[in-house]
């Protein structure tokens, strides 16, 4: 069996399990380290740094959210948190890379000629600033991953808490028939000073919208 038959073995059934079964099938092609180069049925070959896990799963077409949804529930599987943060930092969201993971630009470059159009889907994915849903991990697992104290006491079994200590929290709850707007306006109606600096970053955004499509337009 090639290198490629294994690691599509692999993606099939991580396709269909249920969270324990798909961290473990996961675990394990991590820890292979067949991804990291292997060659397709047509002879493409692929060719991935350690961090570039994430690139990997797109040329695979894994779902993020499945993967996400994974790794935040899967309680039956041992030293949880620890390989959390391992597939933060090797989908490029947890301690940083350094020469491990190269800018996405130059991974489309490479993998321009994969007739599957992985190229195509890394740069959708990326081009216009990657989106929550589109990453493998949560984004206070990300956080946590980078904060090696809080890192360390979760590796150790300790309970803690995954926002991050400085976050900040705004909460607007209303049980009538108000849409959500609505409620936010009558909340910030409350607050004048937050109010005010709320309107002028709205506006200088609109502003700045209005600028970008007069000028594509302009150029077209």
């Amino acid at each position: 069996m090639s290198k490629y038959d294994t690691i599509a073995g692999l993606v099939d059934k991580i396709r269909s399990a249920r969270y324990g079964e798909m961290v473990r099938y996961l675990e394990t092609l991590i820890d292979s380290g067949d991804w990291l180069d292997f060659t397709t049925p047509v002879g493409f070959r692929f060719r991935f740094r350690s961090c570039e896990f994430d690139y990997f799963l797109i040329a695979m077409e894994v779902d993020p959210t499945i993967v996400r949804h994974a790794y935040a529930c899967a309680l039956d599987v041992d030293d949880l948190a620890v390989k959390q943060f391992r597939l933060a930092d090797i989908t490029g969201s947890g301690r940083l890379p350094g020469d491990e993971r190269r800018p996405w630009k130059d991974v489309v470059a490479e993998l321009v000629a994969d007739p599957g159009g992985t190229a195509q889907r890394i740069k959708f994915k990326f081009q216009n600033g990657q989106k929550d849903r589109d990453r493998y991990v949560y984004q206070r697992t990300a956080q946590m991953a980078r904060d090696p104290k809080r890192r360390k006491a979760a590796e150790r079994g300790q309970r803690v808490r995954r926002d991050s200590p400085k976050l900040k929290r705004w909460e607007v709850r209303w049980s009538d028939d108000k849409t959500a707007a609505e409620a936010i306006t009558t909340k910030l109606l409350t607050d004048e000073v937050l109010a005010r600096d709320v309107y002028k970053r709205l506006h200088a955004k609109t502003m700045r919208d209005t600028r970008l499509e007069d000028k594509r337009r302009s150029g077209a």
